[in-house]
């Protein structure tokens, strides 16, 4: 059963991998493409991750238009993918969207999450490469 202890035994080990805290607190943005599978199918998603709520979402599915969210710590606005015209997301998609956030939340976990509880672990699926 994963634990509090856990969770921040491996977010603290990823900062001392970069170097620790001096380290970490230098990093400004992040960037990562994980191959993911949804309910939906195959895709790619690409994560442009930025300090203070930043981050450029884009979703890949084969045949199928590419979604593109931008947040920038105040608004948060998606693609259309066939006229290329920007429409506000609401703030469940905003917080969604936020949730893919992986790379940015070792390094700012601590500011940005407060009495942070593990309530069920039992359905976590990890898997290691």
């Amino acid at each position: 059963m994963t634990s509090l202890n856990n969770i921040e035994s491996i977010f603290t080990a990823s900062i001392e991998s970069i170097g620790g805290q001096q380290a970490a607190a230098r990093i400004k943005s992040i960037s990562g493409i994980a191959d993911c599978t949804s309910p939906y199918g195959p895709n790619i998603t690409e994560l442009h991750s930025a300090r203070n709520d930043r981050l450029v979402f884009k979703k890949i599915r084969p045949e199928q238009p590419e979604f593109t969210a931008i947040i920038n710590g105040t608004y948060a606005w998606g693609y259309d993918p066939e006229t290329k015209q920007p429409d506000s997301l609401e703030k469940q998609s905003a917080a969604m969207i936020l949730g893919h956030d992986f790379l940015m939340l070792p390094l700012i976990w601590l500011q940005q999450y407060k009495n942070f509880v593990v309530k069920d672990s039992t359905s976590l699926q990890i898997r290691t490469v």
